[in-house]
């Protein structure tokens, strides 16, 4: 997984519970929401793995957390902890 990517789901992670507009976060992130969208695809890759539910976005904007969208799940995962190791040395 990408850097962004990983970094994004930190993010997510840490802001649970939060109203988060898929706009503003393509502009923490200095990316188009294009781009933000397929960094997505590779972060609900990922989530399949936990399993998690996807995360989406409604049509303001605002992004969708499934139920078990469980941050403990997720950090034990085993590509969570292959992302953050991977990227330590890139």
């Amino acid at each position: 997984m990408r850097k962004r990517s990983t970094d994004i789901l930190q993010y997510l992670i840490k802001n649970k519970g939060k109203i988060i507009y898929i706009g503003k976060l393509a502009d923490k992130f200095e990316v188009s929401k294009k781009t933000l969208k397929n960094d997505f695809k590779e972060i609900n890759q990922l989530l399949s793995t936990v399993p998690a539910d996807e995360i989406k976005s409604d049509r303001e904007g605002r992004l969708l957390f499934g139920k078990n969208f469980d941050e403990e799940k997720i950090k034990k995962g085993p590509l969570y902890n292959d992302a953050l190791y991977l990227q330590a040395f890139a």
